[in-house]
């Protein structure tokens, strides 16, 4: 896998205080009002940015998942320019690495491309933007940057609503990356008694057969308060309530690549179907899920639990 991306951009810089910037040099005589051209080498930056992003990757379609193992080179110029008071953003980087279908179905291969392209749009335009805030001050000196600074504080509320990662993409650590949060719900029917439902999304011995996966426990139940993890490890889930005489389940669940340590809440319903069909109707909601996440978060539910669960059990 080879990714290639090229850009050059300028405008007023601020700092943003979700991220550390490089401290302002001093008062220059030589470049008063940050005249004259100035130019700093990013790459150091942002070949530790890249890796960290790419750590753990994971994009999905209805399909197919596709996960990065390695990162092997990243090549390339990244750089940060000021004249006159304006700065200049410049980078053009190639990166290899190795990746896996988590599926490991050989069909799928082909697909990687358009699997990829926009998720790493994503992550382009994102740090693009780190870019500018983290080492953008680190070119002005005096006053000026000063005022970036202030300003920015004064504009932090706005700032807060542009820095969500998608679930296909790789967070930065939650310290640096703040973001907004959302909820979801959804409802789906299935063909079976509830009591039969609970078991099947409760029960190790049943999990592993919807998720194609080893028992996540030798233990024949889900224990309260457990960590356990699905999909490669590519989701980890608590259960806080385990009723079977109210069908209702509840958990602490994350996805891998959000900032660590961020879950959001899952509850699940189950009930007999009310309109005339003999069944249940699951109803499911989930809070704090990050913004730009909500809608992938949406489609792997549908994808990897209910519509697994319809076809592995014949609901």
């Amino acid at each position: 896998m080879t990714i290639s991306a090229a850009s050059s951009d300028s405008c007023a810089s601020d700092i943003s205080p979700s991220l550390e910037a490089s401290p302002a040099p001093q008062a220059n005589w030589k470049n008063v009002n940050n005249w004259h051209w100035v130019e700093k080498n990013c790459f150091p930056w942002a070949e530790d940015y890249l890796r960290r992003v790419f750590q753990n990757f994971i994009s999905s379609d209805s399909e197919a998942m596709v996960k990065i193992k390695k990162l092997d080179t990243i090549d390339g110029d990244v750089n940060v320019n000021q004249r006159k008071g304006k700065l200049f953003y410049f980078f053009e980087l190639k990166i290899s690495g190795f990746w896996k279908d988590t599926n490991e179905n050989a069909i799928f291969r082909s697909k990687v491309s358009s699997i990829m392209r926009v998720p790493f749009f994503n992550i382009l335009k994102r740090f693009r933007e780190d870019l500018e805030k983290s080492q953008g001050p680190s070119v002005l000196v005096g006053d000026q940057a000063v005022q970036q600074r202030q300003c920015d504080a004064a504009n932090k509320d706005v700032e807060l609503t542009f820095k969500s990662w998608s679930s296909n993409e790789q967070s930065l650590p939650q310290s640096e990356a703040p973001f907004v949060t959302g909820s979801i719900s959804q409802k789906e029917y299935f063909m079976t008694d509830p009591k039969t439902l609970f078991d099947i999304l409760t029960l190790p011995s049943r999990i592993s057969i919807w998720t194609s996966s080893p028992p996540i426990t030798s233990d024949s139940s889900i224990a309260l308060g457990q960590t356990y993890h699905l999909f490669d490890s590519s989701v980890t889930f608590r259960c806080t309530s385990l009723d079977v005489e109210q069908l209702f389940i509840e958990m602490d669940w994350r996805f891998t690549t959000w900032p660590k340590d961020h879950f959001s809440k899952v509850q699940i319903r189950l009930s007999e179907d009310v309109n005339g069909r003999r069944g249940t109707m699951l109803q499911m909601s989930q809070k704090n899920i990050p913004g730009s996440d909500i809608e992938a978060i949406k489609n792997n539910w549908n994808e990897y639990y209910w519509n697994a669960i319809k076809k592995y059990f014949g609901l």
